[in-house]
């Protein structure tokens, strides 16, 4: 389980050129206090953050939260779309006592976009995993079930997510974060959006 990495990536309009941009992206490294490092810039479980250009503190920063915060929850989510709308259903299963938001998003992989790598442009280049939307209230998630959820309880959300027609559904999911009382991503969970269903990955 600790040697699957699921990765997000935002786009920033800091030039205001990046048609995948999103507008919370400055917001998220401001929060996160990577900003300063400039980009491409990583955080890993709403926490650890630094800059892509050092790859062996990205894999410090995986190894740390992966001994630091075990898991004591897990994620169940399903997508169907029908006449443009993505329902999605998400469930959550606590096994201690705990209290619990959900961070929701539509996630697109190999999108064909503009890129450019120092000197060179490239009209057609392949982005993967790019957040398309973020469906929570806020990319820190939606309160789900009270302040404390006792262990054993199982919580539900529904979502519902207009379809924009930029999309290629065959690579576009739905990601469900699970995120802890300190903020922190304790587990999640990802399906297809078009008839998508992911089972809890671990209780």
């Amino acid at each position: 389980y600790t040697d699957c990495v699921h990765m997000m990536a935002f786009h920033s309009d800091i030039e205001g050129k990046d048609e995948l941009a999103l507008d919370a992206t400055d917001q998220i490294m401001i929060d996160m206090n990577v900003a300063p490092m400039g980009f491409p810039s990583y955080v890993v479980d709403m926490d650890l953050g630094g800059s892509l250009v050092e790859s062996v503190m990205l894999k410090e920063h995986l190894d740390q939260t992966m001994s630091d915060n075990l898991c004591y929850c897990g994620v169940a989510v399903s997508s169907e779309v029908v006449d443009g709308q993505a329902n999605v259903s998400v469930k959550l299963m606590s096994e201690v006592n705990a209290s619990w938001r959900i961070g929701v998003y539509v996630v697109e992989d190999k999108v064909k976009y503009y890129q450019k790598d120092g000197m060179r442009e490239y009209d057609q280049y392949t982005h993967r995993h790019v957040v398309r939307q973020i469906v929570s209230a806020s990319y820190k998630g939606d309160r789900i079930g009270s302040q404390v959820t006792p262990a054993g309880t199982e919580l539900e959300a529904d979502y519902k997510i207009a379809i924009d027609s930029a999309w290629n559904l065959d690579n576009t999911y739905i990601y469900v974060l699970a995120l802890d009382s300190d903020g922190h991503v304790n587990n999640m969970n990802h399906c297809v959006i078009n008839g998508g269903n992911s089972d809890y990955n671990k209780l």
